[in-house]
C-alpha cells in the first residue's frame, strides 16, 4: 500500500520544511532584539545548518521565501562585522570569536550558493547541490 506511505512522506517533509525556516525565522527575529543569537554558539550553528539545508534541500532551494531567509541570515553575519555593539568594542572582534571554523566555511558555502545562483539561476543551482550532496558522508552499511 504505497498511497499511505506518500502520504506519509509529505507530511514529513512539510515538518522538516517548516522547521528548517522556523529555526531560521528564530534565530532572525531573536538577533533583531539581542547580540546573544550571533555569541551562542548553538544557535549560529542551528541557523548555519538550516539555511544550508534550505539552500540545497530540493525541496526549498528554489522556494522564495527561503532564498529570502538565506538573505537575512547572511546579512546579519555581514553586518555583525561592520558594526560596534552596545559596550563600544568592534563587532567583528567580539561576534568573530564565536564563529568556529566551520561556521565560517558553513557561511562562506552559503553566500556562495546564493551569489552563484543569482548569478547562473536555478538549473547551476541543482548542479551545485547535486555536487554537494555527494561530498556529504554516508553512513550505514556501504
Amino acid at each position: 500500500t504505497p498511497q499511505p506511505f506518500l502520504h506519509h512522506a509529505d507530511i514529513l517533509r512539510a515538518r522538516a520544511k517548516g522547521s528548517l525556516i522556523d529555526a531560521s525565522r528564530a534565530f532572525l527575529d531573536f538577533q533583531a532584539l539581542s547580540t546573544v543569537p550571533l555569541r551562542t554558539w548553538s544557535m549560529v550553528h542551528t541557523v548555519l545548518s538550516s539555511t544550508l539545508l534550505l539552500c540545497i534541500w530540493e525541496e526549498t532551494r528554489n522556494d522564495p521565501e527561503c532564498r529570502n531567509l538565506q538573505q537575512k541570515v547572511i546579512d546579519v553575519f555581514s553586518s555583525s562585522n561592520s558594526g560596534t555593539n552596545d559596550d563600544g568594542a568592534s563587532s567583528s572582534e567580539s561576534d568573530s570569536q564565536w564563529l568556529s571554523a566551520r561556521h565560517i566555511r558553513a557561511l562562506v558555502t552559503l553566500r556562495s550558493a546564493l551569489d552563484r545562483e543569482q548569478e547562473t539561476g536555478a538549473t547551476e543551482t541543482e548542479n551545485w547541490a547535486e555536487m554537494t550532496s555527494n561530498m556529504v558522508p554516508q553512513f550505514g552499511p556501504g
